[in-house]
Protein backbone atom coordinates (compact mmCIF):
# COMPACT_ATOMS: atom_id res chain seq x y z
CA UNK A 1 0.00 0.00 0.00
CA UNK A 2 2.50 2.53 0.72
CA UNK A 3 4.42 1.93 -2.80
CA UNK A 4 1.15 2.63 -4.50
CA UNK A 5 0.43 5.78 -2.54
CA UNK A 6 3.95 6.71 -3.38
CA UNK A 7 3.16 6.24 -6.86
CA UNK A 8 -0.17 8.56 -6.78
CA UNK A 9 2.07 11.50 -5.08
CA UNK A 10 4.87 10.93 -7.85
CA UNK A 11 2.70 11.01 -10.59
CA UNK A 12 0.62 14.00 -8.92
CA UNK A 13 3.45 15.88 -8.56
CA UNK A 14 4.33 15.18 -12.18
CA UNK A 15 0.60 16.32 -13.61
CA UNK A 16 1.04 19.46 -11.43
CA UNK A 17 4.17 20.08 -12.49
CA UNK A 18 3.76 19.54 -16.02
CA UNK A 19 0.05 22.44 -15.89
CA UNK A 20 2.34 25.10 -14.31
CA UNK A 21 4.00 26.51 -17.07
CA UNK A 22 2.81 28.96 -19.59
CA UNK A 23 3.22 28.27 -22.81
CA UNK A 24 5.69 29.20 -24.97
CA UNK A 25 6.65 30.90 -28.24
CA UNK A 26 9.77 30.03 -30.20
CA UNK A 27 11.02 29.12 -26.08
CA UNK A 28 9.92 32.38 -24.90
CA UNK A 29 7.86 32.42 -21.86
CA UNK A 30 5.74 34.58 -20.02
CA UNK A 31 7.18 35.51 -16.74
CA UNK A 32 10.39 33.99 -17.03
CA UNK A 33 11.99 35.32 -20.41
CA UNK A 34 13.99 38.65 -20.19
CA UNK A 35 14.80 40.60 -22.85
CA UNK A 36 17.99 39.38 -23.10
CA UNK A 37 16.30 35.69 -24.14
CA UNK A 38 14.42 37.43 -26.63
CA UNK A 39 16.75 39.28 -28.73
CA UNK A 40 19.26 36.01 -28.75
CA UNK A 41 15.60 34.04 -30.21
CA UNK A 42 14.76 36.88 -32.28
CA UNK A 43 17.10 38.68 -33.33
CA UNK A 44 17.63 42.89 -32.83
CA UNK A 45 14.47 44.06 -32.57
CA UNK A 46 13.03 46.49 -35.91
CA UNK A 47 11.59 48.61 -33.22
CA UNK A 48 11.04 49.60 -29.96
CA UNK A 49 8.78 51.36 -27.90
CA UNK A 50 10.35 52.35 -24.16
CA UNK A 51 7.19 53.67 -22.81
CA UNK A 52 5.08 50.49 -22.62
CA UNK A 53 8.39 48.46 -22.98
CA UNK A 54 7.31 46.64 -26.28
CA UNK A 55 9.86 45.41 -28.93
CA UNK A 56 8.74 44.20 -32.79
CA UNK A 57 9.85 41.74 -34.69
CA UNK A 58 9.47 40.75 -38.18
CA UNK A 59 9.34 37.14 -38.93
CA UNK A 60 8.45 34.31 -41.34
CA UNK A 61 5.20 33.43 -39.37
CA UNK A 62 4.39 37.56 -39.50
CA UNK A 63 5.10 40.31 -37.06
CA UNK A 64 5.54 39.57 -33.59
CA UNK A 65 5.12 42.16 -30.50
CA UNK A 66 6.92 40.72 -27.20
CA UNK A 67 5.81 43.25 -23.96
CA UNK A 68 7.72 43.01 -20.71
CA UNK A 69 6.87 43.82 -17.65
CA UNK A 70 7.72 47.41 -16.50
CA UNK A 71 8.11 48.26 -12.39
CA UNK A 72 4.70 50.41 -12.70
CA UNK A 73 3.15 47.04 -14.26
CA UNK A 74 3.88 44.64 -11.70
CA UNK A 75 3.15 47.44 -8.88
CA UNK A 76 -0.31 48.21 -10.69
CA UNK A 77 -1.08 43.98 -10.97
CA UNK A 78 0.45 43.30 -7.65
CA UNK A 79 2.85 41.26 -8.93
CA UNK A 80 6.94 40.72 -7.22
CA UNK A 81 8.93 43.71 -8.73
CA UNK A 82 11.75 41.00 -9.58
CA UNK A 83 9.37 40.08 -12.96
CA UNK A 84 10.34 43.53 -14.21
CA UNK A 85 12.04 42.56 -17.20
CA UNK A 86 10.32 39.51 -17.93
CA UNK A 87 8.10 39.00 -21.06
CA UNK A 88 4.65 40.05 -20.22
CA UNK A 89 2.89 38.78 -23.49
CA UNK A 90 3.87 37.73 -27.32
CA UNK A 91 1.37 39.11 -29.48
CA UNK A 92 1.79 37.50 -33.48
CA UNK A 93 -0.15 38.58 -36.06
CA UNK A 94 -0.11 35.71 -38.62
CA UNK A 95 0.64 37.00 -42.04
CA UNK A 96 -1.59 34.53 -44.89
CA UNK A 97 -1.76 31.57 -42.03
CA UNK A 98 -4.10 28.51 -43.51
CA UNK A 99 -4.50 27.08 -40.01
CA UNK A 100 -8.18 26.91 -38.80
CA UNK A 101 -10.13 26.49 -35.61
CA UNK A 102 -9.64 22.57 -36.66
CA UNK A 103 -6.35 21.86 -37.71
CA UNK A 104 -4.97 23.62 -34.39
CA UNK A 105 -7.82 21.57 -32.30
CA UNK A 106 -9.12 24.41 -30.86
CA UNK A 107 -12.76 23.58 -32.16
CA UNK A 108 -14.45 21.13 -29.66
CA UNK A 109 -11.55 21.44 -27.08
CA UNK A 110 -13.15 21.90 -23.51
CA UNK A 111 -9.75 23.41 -22.78
CA UNK A 112 -10.28 26.64 -24.75
CA UNK A 113 -13.26 28.70 -23.99
CA UNK A 114 -15.40 30.12 -27.63
CA UNK A 115 -16.19 33.31 -27.96
CA UNK A 116 -17.49 35.41 -31.24
CA UNK A 117 -16.68 38.99 -31.62
CA UNK A 118 -18.54 40.47 -35.15
CA UNK A 119 -16.10 38.59 -37.71
CA UNK A 120 -13.82 37.03 -35.06
CA UNK A 121 -13.70 33.92 -32.95
CA UNK A 122 -11.30 33.76 -29.66
CA UNK A 123 -10.19 30.42 -28.04
CA UNK A 124 -8.80 31.27 -25.13
CA UNK A 125 -7.00 28.81 -23.29
CA UNK A 126 -6.55 30.17 -19.83
CA UNK A 127 -4.62 27.56 -17.84
CA UNK A 128 -1.72 27.99 -20.69
CA UNK A 129 -2.12 31.37 -21.21
CA UNK A 130 -3.03 30.53 -25.10
CA UNK A 131 -5.55 33.05 -26.89
CA UNK A 132 -5.53 32.42 -30.77
CA UNK A 133 -8.14 34.51 -33.04
CA UNK A 134 -9.60 33.71 -36.09
CA UNK A 135 -10.55 35.91 -39.02
CA UNK A 136 -12.71 34.78 -41.81
CA UNK A 137 -12.08 31.08 -40.63
CA UNK A 138 -8.45 31.57 -40.63
CA UNK A 139 -5.81 31.88 -37.84
CA UNK A 140 -4.85 35.97 -37.58
CA UNK A 141 -3.34 36.36 -33.99
CA UNK A 142 -1.69 34.41 -31.65
CA UNK A 143 -1.24 35.92 -28.23
CA UNK A 144 0.79 33.99 -25.27
CA UNK A 145 0.62 35.42 -22.35
CA UNK A 146 1.01 34.42 -18.32
CA UNK A 147 -0.88 31.30 -17.25
CA UNK A 148 -4.78 31.79 -15.42
CA UNK A 149 -3.36 35.71 -16.00
CA UNK A 150 -0.30 35.42 -13.99
CA UNK A 151 0.35 35.71 -10.11
CA UNK A 152 -2.14 37.28 -7.99
CA UNK A 153 -6.11 37.77 -7.80
CA UNK A 154 -6.96 41.16 -9.47
CA UNK A 155 -6.28 39.76 -13.28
Amino acid sequence: MPRILALAAAILCVTATSTAHAATWKGIEPLKSRRSDVVRILGKPAAENPADASMRFATAAGGVTVSLVTRDFAAQKGWPLDLEGTVVQVLLQHEGSKETPKSLGVEGNPRFDREVRGGSVFYRNRKEGIIRIFTNGKLATSIFAPEDGGPGTDD
